[in-house]
């Protein structure tokens, strides 16, 4: 799903279009604009932190593995 936002949101300009539609089971109608509750920001938000401490955690593990 967020994918699918981000990508509604840097090409459609948060316009929500019929392959937004198809590709999530949002129940918003094509043009309108794309609503997020700021309880899934905030979700989005520490998905996104945990993802890159994760690629941190895992890019120092191996560095270190091959010292």
């Amino acid at each position: 799903m967020l994918s699918q936002r981000r990508h509604l949101i840097v090409h459609q300009r948060g316009i929500v279009d019929r392959r937004y539609l198809e590709n999530t089971n949002d129940t918003q109608q094509i043009g309108e604009r794309l609503l997020v509750s700021p309880d899934e920001l905030l979700g989005y938000i520490v998905l996104v932190q945990n993802s890159g401490a994760s690629l941190l955690t895992a890019l120092l593990g191996s560095m270190l593995g091959t010292q």
